[in-house]
C-alpha cells in the first residue's frame, strides 16, 4: 500500500511499465446518473468494477450472497466478475452516480487498499467530494486522457476511503463541515453563493463561515479557491484546452484575471506550468 503523504500521481509513476504501458491497464468505461424506476438489475459475472453514490432515496444491494441496505450519502461497489443484485426502495426512489472501470490495475488497487471484501462504505459521499463529477466530466471529453484521469482520480478516492474518516475523526471535523465541504467540492466549478449553502443548511451566512474557519482554519472561499486550482492544474497538465477554455470552465472573470491569481499563488504563469510539467 502507498504510505504517507498523498501524491496519487507520483505514485501512480512509480507502478512497473507493465502496468503503465499502452495496454491501459485502468480504462473508464462509463460515467453517468442514473434513477430508479423499480427495475431489478441482475447480472452474473459482470466482467467491470462498478462504483456507485447514492445521492437521493435508498436502495437494496447484494454482491456476492452479501445484503446490506444503502441510502443517500453511502458509497457502494461491485466488484469485477461479480455477481449482484440492485433494487430501489420502492418508498424512496433512488439516484445514482456511477463510474465504471477495467483492467488489471484495478483489482490489484483495490486489495492493496484493503477493500477486497468490503462492498459498501456508509457516509463514503463524504470521500468521494466531487470525484464522481470530476469523472463524468472526463468521460464526456472521450479523450484518451480520460484514462489516466480515471486511474489518477480512483487512486484518491480509495486514498480517501481508506484515511480520511480516520483525518476527520481524529481533526474533530463536524458533520456540519463535512456536510458543506462535499457541497463545495460538488459545485467548486462554479461561482461560490455562500447565502445559498447558509439557506440549504438552515445557518447564518456569518455562522457558516466562523464554523468552518474555526475547524478548518481557512474561509469557505479560499477552500473553494483551493479546489478550482487544483483541477486548473489537472487540466493544465492533462488536457489540451486552452488557456481561456480552462478559465471559463472554472468560471474565473476571464483568462487574464485566471492567470494573475494562479501567478499569485504559485509563482509561475498557467502557459509557464503547462510548458514546465511538459518537459519533463
Amino acid at each position: 500500500m502507498p504510505s504517507g503523504g498523498d501524491s496519487y500521481w507520483e505514485y501512480y509513476r512509480s507502478l512497473p511499465e507493465s502496468l503503465r504501458s499502452v495496454e491501459l491497464p485502468l480504462k473508464l468505461v462509463r460515467c453517468g446518473y442514473v434513477k430508479s424506476d423499480h427495475t431489478v438489475f441482475e447480472r452474473s459475472a459482470y466482467p467491470f468494477e462498478v462504483w456507485e453514490e447514492v445521492v437521493a432515496g435508498a436502495g437494496f444491494v447484494t454482491v456476492n450472497h452479501v445484503n446490506f441496505a444503502v441510502k443517500a450519502g453511502d458509497v457502494y461497489r461491485l466488484p469485477m466478475g461479480a455477481d449482484h443484485r440492485l433494487a430501489g426502495d420502492r418508498h424512496q426512489l433512488w439516484g445514482k452516480k456511477f463510474f465504471l472501470l477495467e483492467g488489471s490495475m484495478v483489482p490489484m488497487l483495490i486489495e492493496q487498499f484493503g477493500f477486497k471484501e468490503q462492498y459498501h462504505f456508509p457516509g463514503g459521499a463524504k470521500e468521494s467530494r466531487g470525484i464522481f463529477d470530476i469523472l463524468n466530466d472526463s468521460w464526456r471529453s472521450h479523450s484518451f486522457d480520460m484514462h489516466l484521469t480515471a486511474a489518477e482520480q480512483f487512486m484518491k478516492f480509495l486514498w480517501r476511503l481508506r484515511f480520511a474518516g480516520e483525518v476527520f475523526r481524529g481533526n474533530g471535523i463536524s458533520p456540519k463541515v463535512q456536510q458543506l465541504m462535499v457541497s463545495i467540492d460538488q459545485h467548486f466549478q462554479l461561482h461560490l453563493d455562500l447565502d445559498h449553502l447558509a439557506k440549504v443548511f438552515n445557518i447564518s451566512r456569518s455562522h457558516l463561515q466562523t464554523l468552518f474557519k474555526k475547524e478548518l482554519g481557512i474561509t469557505p472561499y479560499e477552500y473553494h479557491l483551493r479546489r478550482k486550482f487544483e483541477k486548473a492544474k489537472e487540466l493544465l497538465l492533462q488536457s489540451s484546452l486552452s488557456i481561456s477554455e480552462i478559465s471559463q470552465q472554472l468560471a474565473f472573470h476571464d483568462r487574464f484575471h485566471f492567470s494573475r491569481e494562479f501567478s499569485r499563488r504559485f509563482g509561475i504563469s498557467p502557459a509557464a506550468f503547462r510548458k514546465k510539467s511538459s518537459s519533463r
